[in-house]
């Protein structure tokens, strides 16, 4: 082949080549303007569930409009739905039964985010929310409880023992007994008139019981309780705020519709 004379051959015409540069031109721009849509949108989006759900996308298909768009959607639809419940503040005061069922709920199948959905939704809740705190209240000392039986009333001591709490300078993963201290820590401080989710991480009564353990000390001192650490990973806790525990015992007898129990004291729970 004569390729000075047969080049025409090999070269296409300037019109298809102009086709082509104008098809990379408006690639470069939808690509442009989508990652700042995707941005945006990441931005806007309450709460990080929308993340998860981009980074998912397959992005072929036979449809191209709707490839993995619901799943995108729902993301954020559960997102939302667990920001308004956070901004509520409502989760500092419901149990931790009712608490794990909503979130569970908004797992699974949550309503549409409309205005009535969400003023519904949260209107039941907070005219819920001290029938959920004292069910919250009791069902946390009752499994600190070993003297209690079904259906019966207790009352809270002045100590109470979460065993094998401790694991070296951790908690114990095969424990629940940090979510007990946590919940402890809660109810008490709602109790005092404080709210528990305006106090910082590193003042929370878990945090503080492992840097005093990490600090070679064996024994925290707090204005609710003091804790006492020991080798076999036991914890001591002995309440300070006894007018807090009244309040306490009160609501649990309130809760059963008796009066104070005398002998069903709480004395120790293996954590």
């Amino acid at each position: 082949m004569d390729l000075e004379k047969d080049s025409h051959a090999l070269t296409p015409p300037i019109s298809d080549l102009d086709r082509l540069i104008e098809r990379h031109d408006k690639a470069a721009q939808l690509v442009a303007e989508g990652l700042r849509l995707l941005t945006e949108a990441i931005q806007v989006c309450p709460g990080f569930g929308i993340n998860k759900a981009i980074a998912d996308v397959r992005w072929y298909g036979d449809n191209p409009a709707r490839r993995y768009t619901p799943d995108v959607q729902m993301a954020i639809r559960r997102s939302t739905w667990n920001a308004l419940l956070d901004t509520s503040c409502l989760p500092t005061v419901m149990s931790a039964d009712d608490l794990e069922k909503l979130r569970k709920d908004i797992a699974s199948t949550p309503p549409e985010i409309t205005r009535e959905n969400v003023v519904a939704t949260f209107v039941d809740l907070y005219e819920q929310r001290f029938d959920s705190f004292r069910k919250g209240l009791v069902d946390l000392f009752r499994t600190l409880c070993r003297k209690y039986r079904s259906n019966e009333a207790f009352k809270i001591g002045k100590r109470v023992i979460l065993d094998e709490a401790l694991s070296g300078l951790s908690w114990n993963s095969y424990s629940s007994a940090q979510d007990r201290i946590n919940d402890l820590f809660r109810i008490l401080s709602l109790l005092d008139g404080k709210d528990p989710g305006q106090i910082p991480r590193a003042a929370q009564a878990d945090e503080l019981i492992i840097s005093a353990l990490r600090a070679g000390e064996n024994t925290l001192d707090h204005e609710y309780f003091e804790v006492r650490m020991f080798q076999n990973g036991n914890l001591h806790i002995w309440f300070r705020r006894l007018d807090l525990i009244d309040q306490a015992n009160r609501v649990i007898a309130d809760h059963y519709g008796n009066a104070l129990a005398k002998d069903n004291q709480v004395h120790k729970k293996a954590g």
